[in-house]
Parts: structure tokens; C-alpha cells; sequence
């Protein structure tokens, strides 16, 4: 009986050697992810950051030769229907970079999430593994 009990124990370990390699797999692969994402939100920040001194520069620019809308008028010249061009340009940019930049952000805090849940879950099976390793 008590070599059935030890060989049941075994097979346990066994398994549970199995979840915790795959789980510390996982936790390694979310740990490139988090990395990843966080390179990517810096990238997008120092672009959205570019496209929004551009934007200045170029409001700037509008509102120095009195330009009040970006709506074309009739009396446009060609400088002034560029640079309201630019400024719809400039503002579509800022709004896709700052919505990738949002999504990046989501998808980090996600991850990291989802990494203490692994990590829960790694540690409640390690000390399950040394409670049964200690019994045998």
C-alpha cells in the first residue's frame, strides 16, 4: 500500500514538474511581450511627441497669417490651402499615435497582469510540489 501511495506521489510530481515548466515558459514568454510593448510605447511617444511640436509649429504658423479655419475658402492662397493641408495632417497623426500609443499602454498592463496571475499560480504549484516532495 504505502508503495502504491509513493508511486502515486510520484506521478504527481510529474505532473506537477510538467504545469511549472510550462508555466514558467509562459511567464518568460510574457516577460518578452511586456519588453516588446514597452519598447513600442516608447517609440510611440517620441513620435507622438514629434507630430504634436510639428502641430504647434504649424497652428502657429496658421494663426500668424490669420488663418481661422482649416475649412477651404475662396480666397485661399496656395501657401495658406498647404498649410491648412498640413495642419488636418498633422492633427489625423497626432490622434493615430496617440490612440496606438493608448492600445500599447492596454496591452503592457495586460500583460503585466497577466504575469502576477502566472506567477500566483507558479508559486501555489512549487509549494504544492515541496509539500509532496517532502512527504515521500
Amino acid at each position: 500500500m504505502e508503495s502504491l501511495r509513493k508511486e502515486i506521489a510520484e506521478l504527481h510530481l510529474s505532473n506537477l514538474d510538467n504545469s511549472i515548466d510550462q508555466l514558467e515558459t509562459h511567464l518568460a514568454n510574457l516577460t518578452h511581450r511586456r519588453a516588446k510593448a514597452q519598447n513600442d510605447k516608447k517609440t510611440y511617444q517620441v513620435t507622438l511627441d514629434f507630430h504634436k511640436a510639428n502641430l504647434g509649429t504649424a497652428i502657429e504658423r496658421a494663426y500668424e497669417g490669420e488663418i481661422s479655419t482649416l475649412d477651404p475658402q475662396p480666397d485661399d492662397t496656395p501657401v495658406i490651402t498647404r498649410t491648412k493641408k498640413g495642419i488636418a495632417s498633422l492633427l489625423n497623426s497626432v490622434y493615430v499615435w496617440e490612440r496606438e500609443l493608448r492600445e500599447t499602454l492596454q496591452n503592457v498592463m495586460a500583460t503585466e497582469e497577466e504575469m502576477d496571475t502566472v506567477s500566483d499560480q507558479l508559486e501555489t504549484l512549487q509549494k504544492l510540489r515541496e509539500d509532496i516532495a517532502k512527504s515521500l
